[in-house]
């Protein structure tokens, strides 16, 4: 099993553990806070999350708000654009699937940065 921690400069945005089970990835993530920018970002794979404990409210471009709480399933497809908002830790049970594509964070002018250029604007 892999562990990963992703941070924006030095506070901790996400922690996840994950198992590769041939074309799926079965993962635990707690998020710990959202992007500070609040901008849309996409996924390497399509998910599907059930949400263990806490919860968060899914804003997507285009679509309404929508809260997701305990024992709440999301599904979404590696292109769909969201951006999380939750005001304390949340636990998810997920599975990943699908082939792996390129994914980043969406600015205002519709550029995708990589994550890598978000942690840094916070440092």
């Amino acid at each position: 099993m892999a562990a990963e921690i992703v941070r924006f400069g030095k506070d901790t945005y996400q922690r996840s553990w994950s198992l590769r089970l041939f074309l799926f990835v079965l993962r635990v993530l707690c998020f710990h806070r959202y992007d500070p920018y609040r901008e849309p970002h996409t996924h390497a794979r399509h998910f599907v999350w059930l949400i263990v404990k806490g919860g968060f409210v899914e804003h997507r471009p285009g679509l309404p708000d929508r809260w997701f709480g305990r024992w709440s399933v999301m599904h979404r497809r590696r292109e769909d654009a969201h951006w999380l908002e939750l005001s304390a830790p949340v636990w998810v049970v997920g599975l990943s699937y699908g082939p792996r594509k390129p994914w980043g964070f969406l600015t205002k002018d519709g550029a995708r940065i990589a994550q890598e250029v978000i942690a840094a604007r916070t440092q």
